[in-house]
């Protein structure tokens, strides 16, 4: 339990400062434990008893709320001098006195996490989160032509922001989810470093190509959540800037308290932007969304008032920034004491402005606060920290789920887990650092198909330390049903901040039958597997220059053993000549090529930097039942060489 320090001055003198909240040594926001001292804060060690007033320490516990107040007129500055008086506040349906409201200007934040210096904001910046929600982006403009396609209107905007409203002392952090979140870089200071990145980003292929189906929203809820969790290990308020085109939000606003209770927790706010807000007013006969439920937002409305943040009537994220600046002046920390016998169940706020206040100004405040009981437990921190890049002294891991040879049982899968594990910064290891684990679990919805665990110590772990990295871990399984399956890969050290989670999900096909092949695979280097050299599939789909690069496929030849030629495509998002990779069989097992097998074609002509579509042959079954391959080439490609025969997973 953190300790708040109130200092209150209880003189009778109108130019006395005001009471002031501020954290000591560090810890989210939430009911904290608060030393109240009543003593004169302007008083100097010199001065005399009888200038000194009463003064008391008596120990209590408060929520505090960061709100801001909106005059209605811009320029206005109705929202400056607000005093305890100005505030009205319903706890649960409940009158509650409010205990202290004070103001916190432009500079100064609600608390300060125990954080290291580096973390911290420089004075005046601002903290911003574009948070581009994969799963309803793009959703509308297939089916409403006046709605335009979203995510290259997010992106756009986004750099629109960055050279336009991100100043000097901002910090920005980048974050996409697709049912889950995922942080991109760790935070940017500058606006050629912004720009850079959101290059990077909108070329990535899990965000060209999501998958956004789903059935509902739990996963959802649980990644905000985590996310919120996550930042609130940063210093000061983080801004998010919601980016997405709007959803049903039945199954979200049952756990709206729960949200945003999370959020008041760790310092969050979200504000949300409106992508469709050109087409929300046309008529669906225009193709606009006139006619349907959302033709005012739905979504966007809740996530945003719930957290105490604002919807901006716009598409336009630097004029939302530019209102978000210029009124930090009129923020204020509200305090109030904790009900006691504070459950689990999230308590509801209703904080108002006196009625004759209402008609110029505008109060924007979370809709509920985080009770001790209610608090993370140490999974939920675990979880919210290995999304984090880069955070601390940490290691990050990469994972591929390979399905290499069907098993005896029909319709099953023999696969390896492709595992990596490496460094993710330059810092010194820990004296105190003396063990590493691994643990891999892969399962499906209904069924858990195995588990490894692998202990790092000794000369391994004295290995890793020096080389930076694992190295390729191999994990077999077999049995593997074909569908949707998921590859839990959690590394933990025995100091605390060293730790790496990834959990990726994977759509194992069914295995070929004769003239088919699936599934295709980037390969971009060799291994040694027993004996045998063979060609591995890459961990993230991205071509480096000077990398052995293939593509890779298990195929049946056709029932007729007839000899054919096999040629995939490949094919430049961009647009433009597609370019033909010839396949040949590798040597099966027995040295005939009459067998089910892998086939291999190798990258060897420079490619051009962008993203591409690797598409299999059409006489395999083309991409019927296996799905083409994407990938990223980051620098011209000119690989030399021909594929070793002996090569054969």
């Amino acid at each position: 339990m953190k300790e708040w320090r109130l200092v209150k001055d209880t003189r009778q003198n109108s130019d006395a400062p005001r009471p002031f909240v501020g954290l000591r040594g560090g810890g989210r926001l939430g009911a904290a434990s608060l030393l109240v001292i009543f003593a004169s804060a302007a008083a100097s060690a010199a001065e005399e008893p009888k200038t000194v007033g009463l003064k008391e320490a008596v120990q209590v516990s408060l929520v505090p709320l960061e709100v801001t107040v909106w005059p209605k007129k811009r320029e206005s500055d109705a929202c400056l001098g607000l005093t305890i008086d100005d505030f009205e506040l319903l706890v649960d349906g409940q009158p509650q006195k409010i205990y202290a409201v004070d103001p916190l200007g432009t500079t100064q934040g609600t608390y300060t996490h125990n954080a290291p210096a580096a973390a911290e904001p420089p004075p005046g910046g601002m903290s911003f989160v574009l948070f581009f929600d994969l799963w309803h982006l793009d959703l509308f403009f297939h089916d409403f032509i006046a709605c335009p396609p979203t995510k290259p209107l997010a992106f756009g905007e986004a750099r629109r922001f960055v050279n336009e409203e991100f100043h000097e002392g901002d910090r920005l952090l980048l974050v996409t989810a697709a049912g889950w979140p995922v942080v991109h870089y760790g935070w940017i200071r500058t606006q050629a470093d912004a720009l850079a990145a959101l290059d990077r980003l909108e070329r990535n292929r899990q965000v060209i190509m999501p998958r956004q189906e789903h059935s509902h929203h739990n996963g959802w809820i649980a990644g905000i959540e985590s996310l919120f969790l996550a930042l609130g290990q940063y210093p000061g308020r983080k801004d998010v800037i919601y980016l997405v085109d709007d959803f049903r939000f039945d199954d979200v606003a049952m756990r709206m308290y729960e949200i945003a209770a999370r959020a008041q927790a760790n310092g969050v706010v979200v504000n949300a932007v409106d992508l469709l807000d050109t087409c929300r007013a046309v008529l669906c006969q225009g193709g606009g969304l006139a006619c349907t439920i959302f033709k005012d937002p739905v979504a966007l409305n809740p996530l945003s008032r719930d957290t105490g943040g604002k919807l901006f009537a716009t598409d336009r994220i630097a004029s939302a920034v530019h209102e978000l600046r210029s009124m930090r002046k009129c923020r204020y920390l509200v305090s109030f004491r904790k009900q006691s016998g504070e459950g689990k169940r999230r308590p509801s706020i209703s904080l108002n402005l006196r009625s004759e206040l209402r008609h110029d100004l505008s109060l924007f405040a979370p809709s509920s606060y985080e009770t001790a009981a209610a608090a993370p437990s140490q999974t939920d921190n675990n979880n919210a920290l290995f999304l984090l890049p880069h955070f601390g002294r940490g290691i990050a891991a990469e994972v591929v789920l390979w399905p290499y040879r069907p098993a005896r049982k029909r319709d099953r899968w023999k696969v390896f887990v492709l595992a990596r594990v490496d460094r993710s910064d330059d810092e010194p290891w820990p004296d105190e650092l003396t063990e590493l684990n691994v643990s891999v679990l892969v399962h499906n919805r209904s069924k858990g198909y195995g588990q490894y665990k692998k202990r790092i110590v000794g000369e391994d772990l004295k290995t890793f330390k020096e080389s930076g990295g694992t190295g390729l871990m191999l994990f077999p399984l077999d049995g593997i049903r074909p569908g949707e399956t998921t590859v839990d890969l959690t590394v933990t050290g025995n100091v605390e901040e060293i730790s790496a989670n990834v959990s990726k999900s994977f759509d194992v096909p069914k295995p070929p039958g004769p003239g088919e092949a699936r599934p295709w695979f980037l390969s971009d280097r060799m291994d040694r597997m027993g004996e045998n050299a063979v060609m591995a599939p890459s961990l993230d789909e991205v071509v480096t220059p000077g990398e052995f690069v293939s593509f890779i496929g298990y195929g049946c030849p056709p029932k007729d053993g007839s000899h054919q030629a096999y040629t995939g495509q490949l094919l430049p998002f961009a647009g433009g000549l597609p370019v033909s990779l010839p396949l040949a069989w590798l040597n099966g097992g027995d040295g005939s090529q009459r067998a089910c097998g892998w086939l291999a074609g190798k990258i060897d002509s420079p490619l051009q930097p962008g993203l591409w579509t690797f598409k299999p042959p059409t006489n395999l079954g083309g991409d019927v039942g296996s799905a083409a391959v994407q990938f990223n080439v980051v620098s011209t490609t000119a690989t030399e060489g021909v594929v070793p025969a002996e090569a054969r997973p």
